[in-house]
């Protein structure tokens, strides 16, 4: 239920929170405009957490970082993370075809794709199967999966098996009791 179990550890890689009070709040990734742009905060405008459009408010900062829109006017369709297929590969752009945006598919679209940045499963069977993000526990630390073990996938457990782990990529828990 929360991403920040310390607020000493923003910035550190292992929490997303400004205050820990607002852990599983949706508020929690922007507390504050000032941190914009901080690695602390996602939004533009503090008036915009939580209201689906706060991960691009104007279509100047796209490829700023603060921004993963092509058009402002696309925020919150579930088109916004792919407008044209001429932009895969570009960082404004996770789709390799703009037919299959919104599809659920899109992140996956052929496995010789696997590991380009334009693809994260290993099979494209899997795609959409919400196991597609971890095939085997080989490939633990490859870019191609984020889960420790290959049994845990879909599980909810997927992203911190060990405590010990934290820090190292291959966990996003700061304490195996909040997985």
């Amino acid at each position: 239920l929360c991403e920040c179990v310390s607020v000493s550890l923003c910035g550190s890689g292992l929490c997303e929170c400004v205050s820990v009070s607002l852990c599983g709040s949706g508020l929690c990734e922007c507390v504050s405009v000032s941190l914009c742009g901080s690695g602390l905060c996602e939004c533009v405008s503090v008036s915009l957490c939580g209201s689906g459009l706060c991960e691009c408010v104007s279509v100047s900062l796209c490829g700023s970082g603060l921004c993963e829109c092509v058009s402002v006017s696309l925020c919150g369709s579930g088109l916004c993370e792919c407008v044209s297929v001429s932009l895969c590969g570009s960082g404004l752009c996770e789709c390799v075809s703009v037919s299959l945006c919104g599809s659920g598919l899109c992140e996956c679209v052929s496995v010789s794709l696997c590991g380009s940045g334009l693809c994260e499963c290993v099979s494209v069977s899997l795609c959409g199967s919400g196991l597609c993000e971890c095939v085997s526990v080989s490939l633990c630390g490859s870019g191609l999966c984020e889960c420790v073990s290959v049994s845990l996938c879909g599980s909810g457990l997927c992203e911190c098996v060990s405590v010990s782990l934290c820090g190292s990529g291959l966990c996003e828990c700061v304490s195996v009791s909040l997985c």
